[in-house]
């Protein structure tokens, strides 16, 4: 008997002997690999998460650029960094909430560039329709 570790997965189980080195289906996941021995130091070192913690924070950061898109650049900044880690969580097993942080990451992004364009956009317009000063100057309500 030896044990082994599902690479999908990560689950751990005895295998006989005689199946070393041949394909088999782990008992948790329904995945095939071929069959190998652990050893110790393998068993010993802590599974990894696969960007569970990836998903989680593009989920949250996602969130973070919906709710402050009008703050200018925090929005943004937001949305970007939750684009950034939306992809490396969709390996993980929590790929739909990777998914729905890209979705939030992307949407709070478009939203803080579209509402920086519209301050743009309002800004040039009042500017071009204030008349000037008598000066030379466009503010009309500051003496000099």
């Amino acid at each position: 008997m030896f044990r082994t570790r599902c690479p999908n997965c990560q689950a751990e189980f005895p295998l006989a002997e005689t199946q070393e080195g041949r394909a088999v289906e782990c008992p948790r996941c329904r995945g095939e690999f071929f069959a190998r021995p652990m050893f110790v130091h393998e068993a010993l070192e802590p599974p990894r998460r696969n960007g569970e913690g990836s998903a989680i924070l593009s989920f949250l950061l996602g969130l973070g650029a919906i709710t402050t898109f009008f703050c200018f650049g925090i929005g943004g900044i937001f949305g970007l960094l939750g684009l950034l880690l939306g992809f490396g969580g969709l390996q993980s097993r929590f790929r739909g909430l990777s998914i729905l942080g890209l979705i939030f990451s992307l949407t709070g992004l478009l939203f803080a560039l579209g509402f920086v364009a519209i301050v743009v956009v309002m800004q040039t317009a009042i500017d071009r329709e204030l008349p000037p000063h008598p000066n030379g100057t466009k503010a009309p309500f500051v003496d000099q």
